[in-house]
């Protein structure tokens, strides 16, 4: 990691300042890894629009410049709360989502700090996330606060050394485990997770292949919690069966989590609708801050190991 980006956005647009419950976190990872900020807000034009002439093209302009030059003080009033001397505030124009795409295409190895509406139910599925676009587009790690971390005045320090990592048989676990280095560096008390849902001890297996699934999943953490430890971290291993999210969500309050970090799967189209995934569903139940490392950045770190 080499820069934090900060999605923001005027409070005359966010009224309820969702966006800025990322600032502690941001400041906590900037201090931590002595790293640049990227300060960023987009001035969201729609396309429809389309160019306009004569009085009404006049009014228009004059409104955009001073909405952006409100912005840009907004930004410049934030980016004096952090310690780090390498600030950057940018102000965009046009749709978020692409904007944002082609900025952290032009930033050093970043990771995204942000903070999301938890939406949930039909209106996730109609309306969508910007945050989950992002995330299923980009090439690095995301840090998702949800609004119930809103500590904006709190002088107390932020917490993110106690660490759950949910994995699945998908995962290797080398992509999450070099996130969590390069992001928070060493010394984190650590917890891997596997959760064996219904579908892992259906019916139709037996009491031997059932055992059989869990000493192959005891094996995969095992093998990475010894990899931390040789890192310097606390780590230890838990498997249990149900639900996924449910599970997490219950471990991560018995081990007293400060943060979830696990990977994306990129499901897409109408099976992410209807299915979704268990990232997304966590993301959306505003538990806990929540690290995930998107499947094109898992992809990309593997083509750059070729």
């Amino acid at each position: 990691m080499r820069t934090v980006v900060v999605p923001l956005t005027d409070p005359s647009q966010d009224p309820d300042r969702i966006a800025e419950c990322a600032l502690p976190f941001a400041r906590e990872l900037a201090a931590r890894n002595h790293v640049r900020v990227v300060l960023v807000s987009v001035i969201e034009l729609p396309a429809e629009i389309g160019p306009l002439s004569g009085s009404l093209g006049v009014v228009f302009s004059k409104g955009l410049e001073k909405w952006t030059t409100d912005t840009r003080e907004y930004l410049d009033a934030i980016s004096r709360t952090f310690d780090t001397p390498d600030v950057r505030t940018v102000v965009l124009h046009g749709e978020v989502g692409p904007q944002l795409l082609m900025l952290l295409d032009e930033v050093r190895d970043p990771v995204v700090v942000m903070g999301s509406h938890c939406r949930r139910g039909p209106r996730r599925a109609l309306v969508g996330s910007v945050t989950f676009h992002l995330i299923h587009a980009a090439r690095c790690p995301f840090l998702i606060v949800p609004p119930e971390f809103r500590r904006l005045r709190d002088p107390a320090p932020i917490g993110m050394r106690r660490v759950l990592v949910p994995l699945d048989g998908a995962s290797s676990g080398d992509e999450t485990l070099s996130v969590l280095h390069d992001v928070l560096g060493d010394g984190l008390r650590v917890q891997l997770l596997r959760v064996l849902e219904s579908s892992d001890s259906a019916w139709y297996y037996t009491e031997i292949e059932r055992e059989t699934l869990r000493k192959k999943a005891e094996a995969t953490l095992s093998g990475i919690a010894q990899r931390l430890r040789e890192a310097g971290n606390d780590a230890s291993t838990a498997i249990v069966e149900g639900k996924a999210d449910e599970e997490i969500v219950r471990v991560a309050d018995d081990f007293g989590a400060e943060l979830l970090a696990m990977p994306t799967h990129g499901r897409a189209g109408l099976s992410r609708l209807i299915f979704g995934s268990v990232a997304e569903r966590l993301a959306n139940m505003g538990h806990r801050p929540l690290l995930l490392i998107p499947a094109a950045y898992s992809s990309n770190s593997n083509d750059e190991a070729d």
